[in-house]
């Protein structure tokens, strides 16, 4: 029986699938299996995944998306571990023997990842997961990977049993599946890491503005089903100022610099308390009164000003004043619905 299964989705990606199956071959630790999912591919994929033989088990599914695939990798599992990794990545030769070997002499420890260095036109950068997200923690990091997601799904390896306690993906999630998980995970399971860039990342094409919008959205709705799943987080302010107040920041400008100012000003209205010495909302508020044409003059304005030493102290107030706000009656209603 392998250690380890190694599942990896993929669709639409008969080159890149090659360079991830090949990282996988060419790990230092031998005791593995590597089970691909063809998640619907119209192109050549499968005839690829075809070449390796016995090297590799594969599935064609039908197209489901991500989640049903890395499910339908689990469900196929024989190893003590799961491993995953995205079609795209590509794993350093040591990645599995570093991991493997802390698991092994680790049973408290229920997950375990590392960092990821960023690949952008095939030349590696000077950039990880880690430098980019912060350094990130080890033990019980449930609250911690609630308010942000600092680990990457290709560096991730889990005890197999962990799924019999957690489930496995949602499926209904369209994005931040894997954030899901790992907070499913840090619930009930300790975890550690490997402060080294074992994984290769590559940096694909910026996502317009309407992508980046339903990924804040997708966030917006994970938070809100872990609050329903764990209704005691309700009680903890910090925890929802630190999670929920980057997301209505970013939504509300990216709404104000598409010119959606209607939609920018009913979620900031929906999603805040406004007090009258909290100025700074009140004027985000008045902004989307205003022309699009003059909101995007005036930003491109303050920002420079607030590049000036004389107003960095005014910038740094400015964004304290909005940690002040308390989102859990909004929370708590949402989630009634």
């Amino acid at each position: 029986m392998p250690k380890v299964s190694v599942v990896i989705p993929t669709y639409q990606a008969k080159d890149d699938v090659k360079k991830a199956i090949n990282s996988v071959l060419n790990q230092t630790f031998r005791n593995y299996e590597v089970i691909v999912i063809d998640d619907g591919s119209t192109d050549s994929t499968r005839q690829v995944l075809r070449s390796y033989g016995s090297r590799i088990r594969f599935f064609g599914e039908q197209h489901k998306g991500v989640s049903a695939a890395r499910n339908r990798g689990i469900r196929a599992s024989k190893g003590e571990y799961i491993a995953f990794l995205d079609s795209d990545d590509t794993w350093l030769p040591s990645k599995l023997a570093l991991q493997v070997e802390i698991l092994d002499t680790h049973p408290e420890i229920g997950f375990i990842f590392c960092d990821v260095a960023f690949m952008a036109n095939e030349k590696i950068l000077n950039a990880t997961v880690f430098k980019s997200r912060g350094k990130p923690y080890s033990g019980s990091i449930y609250k911690q990977v609630i308010s942000k997601n600092f680990i990457s799904t290709s560096a991730m390896i889990v005890r197999k049993k962990c799924f019999d306690r957690v489930g496995l993906f949602d499926e209904l999630l369209q994005v931040s599946e894997d954030h899901d998980m790992w907070i499913r995970l840090a619930r009930y399971f300790k975890a550690d890491y490997v402060d080294k860039p074992l994984v290769v990342g590559r940096i694909r094409k910026k996502s317009l503005s309407r992508d980046e919008i339903r990924l804040q959205e997708g966030n917006i709705k994970l938070l809100k089903k872990t609050l329903k799943d764990d209704s005691s987080l309700l009680n903890d302010r910090d925890l929802l100022e630190k999670a929920f107040f980057p997301l209505i920041k970013r939504l509300g400008f990216l709404y104000l610099k598409k010119g959606e100012n209607k939609k920018a000003r009913a979620f900031f209205k929906k999603y805040a308390v406004l007090k009258r010495q909290e100025l700074s909302l009140l004027m985000l508020i008045v902004l989307s009164y205003l022309p699009s044409q003059f909101i995007l003059f005036l930003w491109i304005t303050l920002k420079a000003m607030l590049k000036s030493r004389f107003l960095s102290s005014i910038k740094h107030k400015l964004y304290s004043s909005l940690s002040e706000y308390n989102y859990s009656w909004v929370v708590a209603s949402d989630i009634k619905h």
